[in-house]
């Protein structure tokens, strides 16, 4: 992967980049498991641990179907958002905002660019 011939200045680059994402991403997931726990508060721990369990079982198996189907990955953010919008208060000022911000996020997500930007059709025939 590139580490072998690396420099030490983008050894350490890469390294911060990780943590960074991996920071953020589990950052992410703090108010999903705070909302997971106040659920499972209100039932039996059985039954919260089966729900969990199965729960567990839908995310992955739907995540190996959009995977298996080669969806881009504004189906996948999109489905996320749509399934935590089911969790939002039923009052129109939440799922008000919780729409508006699905929407934008979905928006910028399938915003095309090109990888390579404007110039790259010049670089890659020449």
């Amino acid at each position: 992967m590139g580490l072998p011939t690396a420099t030490p200045a983008q050894d350490r680059a890469v390294y911060l980049l990780l943590a960074v994402t991996f920071l953020l991403t589990s950052l992410a997931f703090i108010p999903i498991g705070q909302l997971c726990g106040k659920l499972m508060e209100n039932t039996s721990r059985l039954s919260a641990y089966g729900l969990n369990l199965f729960g567990s079982l839908i995310g992955v198996s739907l995540m190996f179907l959009v995977s298996f189907l080669w969806t881009p990955p504004v189906v996948w953010f999109g489905l996320c958002f749509l399934a935590l919008c089911l969790f939002l208060r039923p009052r129109p000022r939440t799922l008000f905002i919780g729409m508006t911000f699905t929407t934008m996020a979905i928006v910028t997500l399938a915003w095309p660019v090109t990888p390579l930007g404007t110039g790259s059709t010049r670089l890659i025939n020449s």
